[in-house]
């Protein structure tokens, strides 16, 4: 039908073309003549337009009406449509499937979310699942049209997803549950009452295993191993375990509450069975580094938290003092150097724990370096009276020259961090073969795993505080310096806000031993000085504190150089003695940076809240970096981080 009317239209035009001719030859239709060329000029120029916009449906008619037939027999779904979407075939499965959607004619009106384009695709129709496939192929017609149509195979894979659901509920998690403080607990507990606590902790645990149709057991007289499925994990993670809240309300008398930590890893198509323990060891490991009193969950996929926000659990810091300053002495004692590194722009505790680590390598009658990207303005003071007394000249490089330095019996210490992104020099540890670290803070994701040796404790005020109880228990006598004791004393009363915060009777203990080794109180509290710009910056940012949630304060320190984030810490830790105040945080930008001192008495854990936004720190004092924002943007970041904060507690 269309021919016929194409030949019709191009007999009119030829008609009307041949008066037009005629009028130019006889003068009395010259008029007539012209109006006829005009009018089959514009024919003809509709002519093809109306031939173009209509070649897609021409040539879709034609396959209707080809000889092209599908196999009767094809087991799947399957249809053919154009480019608009406009169905051109489908079999008896693919009618079956979509019922009465099919008369539609348009292939999105039945899949509306179906790509038109090559490719494979997920689809869900009718309570059913199904892996799409979509291939084009391009067509020519005897007029040498061409076009492109597509085909779209349905495969259904619903008894696939059911099953692979099944198996992925089924997955086996191992944990470990440890009592978090149970040696100090049962020093605080009368002796006929601790038989009746360890009952209660195993009556709630074991109903916790029953209720997640688990398996536990215990195998030593504070810790049990636990095994249940993937499915009931979830179910555990939507109650946000409760079991560690059940566990610290056991009550028998007076006696300090019962904190649990629980390490759990889980098995998928990345991790066997078998090393289902290793990834829960690895995750107690971490719990216990952060504090306690918390869950964590290692899969293939990184750590989940749940917890953590009580503060830390002290130990017997004198017998881990000495067992860690004996294995360290071997292993400094072993290697041919010791070159010792800090965190990015070194603080006071982060220098003062380098200088004494040196100390204590130097009694090995060792050679040691310690590696600084930069002089913060935070140490210059204290690096400055160093080279001036020529005790430590050539001995603090940077990463160029410390690189060449390394040979296979080199030992890396690494103070006040245990997180590979945020030391001085991670291209040192890389090259390293033994590396060795040293901390106080909470526990992260992203610790230092090839450590051979780990000295991490977020009970102590200060990593100047873990070295210097080394430094009393070493059994080769450690010759100090007044200015090394001066370096560590400036850790501990800078982290500690003059003895103000996290402090306890070990902290006293090694204030007291420096001061014996020399340190003074003055000349520390002159390392601690800054400039007088500092101080109208730190007071501008208290002036300008807003209250966000009744309680906690959020402000903003004029941002200058790296003296910044020292003002912008201490407007925090000012800001935190003000009546009714419970945390404090205060932003500091540099260049592109976003600095964010974070600070509180332990009843909001700063930690948690900064870790939510990549940083890390303890219960009462914190902090993070954030990049490529604004300071309105980080302002936003960090009320989000509290609000959601305040939300889990």
């Amino acid at each position: 039908m269309t021919e016929n009317n194409n030949k019709t239209k191009h007999f009119y035009i030829s008609a009307i073309l041949l008066v037009a001719l005629m009028g130019t030859f006889f003068g009395k239709m010259g008029a007539l003549g012209a109006g006829a060329i005009f009018i089959a000029i514009i024919l003809l120029a509709n002519d093809k337009d109306k031939e173009e916009e209509e070649t897609a449906r021409l040539i879709e008619s034609r396959i209707r009406l080809s000889d092209l037939r599908l196999p009767a027999n094809m087991p799947f779904p399957y249809a053919v449509f154009g480019e608009t979407g406009n169905i051109l075939f489908y079999n008896g499965e693919f009618e079956s499937l979509v019922g009465d959607a099919v008369p539609k004619k348009n292939i999105l009106s039945v899949f509306e979310d179906m790509p038109l384009e090559e490719g494979v695709f997920s689809l869900s129709f009718n309570g059913r699942k199904f892996s799409g496939y979509v291939k084009a192929s391009e067509v020519v017609d005897k007029k040498k049209f061409t076009d492109t149509i597509l085909s779209l195979f349905l495969v259904d894979v619903t008894e696939n997803e059911i099953l692979k659901e099944r198996i992925e509920k089924s997955h086996v998690v191992g944990a470990f549950i440890f009592i978090d403080n149970y040696e100090e607990v049962s020093e605080n507990l009368q002796e006929t009452s601790l038989p009746i606590l360890t009952a209660l902790i195993d009556r709630k645990l074991n109903a916790f295993a029953a209720q997640a149709g688990g398996l536990i057991k215990k195998y030593e007289k504070d810790r049990y191993i636990f095994i249940t499925t993937a499915d009931a994990l979830e179910k555990l993670k939507e109650g946000k375990f409760e079991i560690i809240n059940e566990i610290k309300n056991i009550s028998v008398g007076d006696h300090l509450p019962v904190t649990m930590s629980i390490g759990m890893g889980v098995s998928d198509e990345e991790v066997p069975v078998e090393a289902v323990i290793k990834e829960a060891k690895a995750a107690i490991d971490l719990a216990l580094g952060r504090g306690g009193d918390q869950v964590v969950i290692k899969t293939s996929k990184g750590y989940t938290f749940f917890g953590g926000l009580s503060g830390e659990i002290a130990h017997n810091a004198r017998i881990r003092a000495r067992v860690k300053a004996d294995a360290y002495a071997e292993l400094a004692a072993a290697a041919d150097k010791v070159i010792i590194m800090g965190h990015k722009r070194a603080d006071l505790d982060c220098f003062g724990a380098a200088i004494g680590v040196m100390a204590m390598v130097r009694s090995l009658d060792k050679p040691c370096y310690i590696v600084l990207d930069e002089v913060s303005a935070g140490i210059r003071i204290l690096y400055d009276k160093l080279m001036a007394a020529g005790e430590h000249s050539g001995l603090i490089i940077d990463e160029n020259t410390a690189l060449p330095l390394i040979t296979d019996s080199t030992l890396v210490t690494v103070v006040d961090t245990h997180r590979m992104g945020i030391v001085a020099s991670p291209k040192v540890i890389e090259k390293a073969s033994r590396t060795v670290v040293f901390d106080h803070h909470r526990k992260s994701a992203d610790y230092i795993e090839k450590a051979v040796l780990t000295y991490h404790e977020p009970y102590a005020s200060s990593t100047c505080e873990l070295i210097t109880g080394m430094i009393q228990y070493l059994e080769k006598n450690v010759k100090l310096t007044a200015n090394e004791a001066d370096a560590l004393l400036s850790g501990i009363i800078m982290d500690t806000k003059d003895f103000g915060l996290k402090t306890g009777a070990i902290t006293f203990e090694a204030a007291a031993y420096l001061r014996r080794k020399g340190a003074d109180s003055t000349r520390v509290r002159m390392l601690l000085r800054e400039d007088l710009d500092s101080h109208k910056a730190k007071a501008e940012a208290i002036k300008n504190a807003e209250v966000y949630f009744d309680n906690i304060v959020i402000s903003v320190c004029e941002g200058r150089d790296d003296s910044s984030i020292i003002s912008a810490a201490q407007a925090a830790d000012e800001l935190l003695y003000a009546t009714d105040i419970r945390a404090a945080f205060v932003l500091t930008g540099i260049n592109d940076e976003v600095y964010v001192s974070a600070r509180s008495f332990g009843d909001i854990n700063v930690q948690v809240i900064a870790e939510k936004l990549g940083g890390g720190g303890h219960a009462t004092v914190a902090g993070l970096q954030l990049n490529g924002m604004e300071m309105d943007e980080a302002i936003e970041k960090v009320k989000g981080a509290i609000s959601e904060y305040l939300t889990e507690v």
